[in-house]
């Protein structure tokens, strides 16, 4: 149990990726952003402590984050690994535990995956999804 970032602009990739979770864990929690700049203006908030964070932190366990590539700058997608140090700064993960990323994107002729491979990267999921894959690729980033 824990909760995850989900950073998607397509609502019906968001909801197969829910009901993926849902399969093997259904008491994760879900935090959607449309896209990364309302991602980056919560996290603006967050380290300014602003009150009525919306959405709202879950109490539970930070787990990881899932998010298209296609969401980010290039320059900007080497921010994620700072992003784990600010969520186990925060207390909403131990220094130890397992923090997941998984990019998903669309896979085209001009796409160039050694771009966003980084060590903080666990998996790459290309669109449109396999339901099985897209589960067992997780799981397994769940721990499962």
């Amino acid at each position: 149990m824990g909760w995850v970032l989900v950073i998607e602009e397509n609502q019906s990739t968001v909801e197969e990726i829910k009901d993926a979770i849902a399969q093997f864990d259904q008491k994760a929690a879900l935090v959607h952003f449309p896209n990364s700049q309302s991602f980056l203006d919560w996290m603006d908030k967050l380290q300014k402590h602003e009150p009525n964070l919306d959405p709202p932190v879950p109490a539970d366990k930070f787990l990881g984050l899932i998010t298209a590539i296609e969401s980010w700058k290039f320059r900007d997608v080497k921010l994620i690994g700072k992003f784990k140090a600010l969520f186990i700064q925060k207390g909403f993960a131990q220094t130890e535990d397992e923090i997941f990323t998984i990019f998903t994107a669309y896979e085209t002729a001009d796409f160039q995956k050694r771009r966003f491979e980084y060590r903080s990267v666990n998996n790459l999921i290309f669109k449109p999804f396999d339901k099985l894959v897209l589960q067992q690729l997780l799981e397994i980033a769940f721990g499962g």
